[in-house]
């Protein structure tokens, strides 16, 4: 998921205001933070290099996250004595500026609980939003919070009836391996960065053959991203086509 996230990055000089910002629905999740001095030749502020080879402040990155990380925006004056620096570790007389990296993170997550063999709809209700998938597997439907048929329709049992028979079966270890197969790379590859997905809990399907016999149900787990916070080439993107074995 962080992957196809957007990397932001703020550079202020000293005596400058920083400012975090992400979508509605997004928290800050703080990569690096740097404060200090640039090289020799690099005195001035507004010329950026990529070290800071004379003087770094180390306490910094744990006073932005103190400030900043979870938060939907925040800003920092880059001002020694606001932030909490002192003069023992100060760099004196020296231009400092500030850089920070960080991505903007969903804070909720849905979740599509559906029956094997059911489709599973995925979709976004803003124009502006788009799914990225957190995860996506099997599960025993004898423990499920819905209720999964083990017969069709006509040929239902009752329900306590049923999950005494998954139970009582002897498939425990087919159905730790259908449980243990992860289906998330299949959902990335067809619903990453789209608006709307429509694929089928089918397990052969989805690559898992081990769960085409057995009484499962698929929850995938996902969220409806602000696109400004994904990365370009995952938004709206063509969903590759994924190899077979011939």
């Amino acid at each position: 998921l962080s992957e196809t996230l957007k990397t932001h990055h703020e550079e202020k000089c000293e005596g400058e205001v920083m400012s975090l910002q992400c979508p509605e629905g997004t928290k800050i999740s703080i990569i690096s933070a740097d404060y200090g001095s640039r090289s020799s030749g690099e005195n001035h502020c507004s010329r950026l290099s990529d070290s800071f080879s004379i003087c770094s402040i180390r306490s910094f990155i744990h006073f932005v996250e103190s400030e900043c990380q979870t938060k939907q925006n925040c800003t920092i004056e880059v001002v020694d004595e606001k932030m909490g620096i002192g003069s023992s570790e100060s760099c004196h007389a020296k231009n400092k500026i500030a850089v920070i990296s960080y991505k903007c993170k969903p804070s909720r997550f849905l979740s599509s609980l559906v029956c094997k063999d059911d489709p599973v709809p995925l979709s976004c209700s803003s124009s502006f939003q788009r799914i990225l998938i957190f995860s996506s597997s099997f599960s025993p439907a004898a423990t499920a919070p819905i209720y999964c048929p083990l017969y069709p329709e006509e040929y239902q049992q009752d329900y306590y009836q049923d999950k005494e028979y998954v139970q009582d079966s002897t498939g425990v270890q087919d159905m730790k391996q259908c449980t243990d197969t992860p289906v998330t790379s299949y959902f990335i590859t067809a619903c990453h960065g789209q608006k709307h997905c429509n694929l089928t809990a089918n397990p052969q399907a989805l690559e898992v053959d081990g769960c085409s016999e057995l009484y499962v149900y698929l929850k995938t787990v996902y969220a409806c991203v602000d696109m400004r916070a994904i990365q370009d080439a995952f938004v709206d993107r063509t969903p590759k086509q994924r190899e077979t074995e011939p």
